[in-house]
């Protein structure tokens, strides 16, 4: 099957990329918040030398477990855009005339397959910090 790849699909790409890396700094901030609040709630726990029950460590294991997956994605992620000079440079080639959009469409694709891929684990990690948060 033959795609015909425009100016203006490649356009929405680059724009949806925009905005789903605006959406997972704003992720990755309410996991920075979870983050301190967990720190605090735990440091809460050691103050009083409080013992936290087994259930309530599993679920801190796999918070952490997750947080690190969710790091080896940003850095691919981060990698692949490489601070936006990527795509910067990718919607350069758009305007010229011999431009192959269907390569810059693959390219974009991959971006945009990663970019789910991190907001996956963000929303997963949110889940587990939220409730983490709630059990303390």
């Amino acid at each position: 099957m033959i795609q015909n790849y425009s100016y203006s699909n490649l356009e929405a790409m680059i724009n949806s990329i925009y905005s789903n890396a605006e959406i997972i700094q704003k992720m990755l901030k309410s996991v920075k918040e979870q983050e301190t609040e967990i720190t605090y709630k735990m440091q809460s726990y050691a103050k009083v030398k409080k013992t936290i029950s087994e259930d309530k460590i599993e679920l801190y294991r796999d918070y952490i477990s997750n947080k690190n997956e969710m790091e080896n994605q940003l850095e691919l992620y981060r990698d692949d855009l490489n601070t936006d000079c990527t795509v910067k440079q990718l919607s350069l080639q758009i305007c010229k005339t011999d431009a192959d959009y269907s390569k810059l469409h693959a390219v974009f694709d991959r971006i945009n397959s990663i970019q789910i891929k991190v907001m996956e684990l963000l929303c997963n990690l949110l889940c587990k910090a939220n409730r983490i948060v709630a059990t303390f």
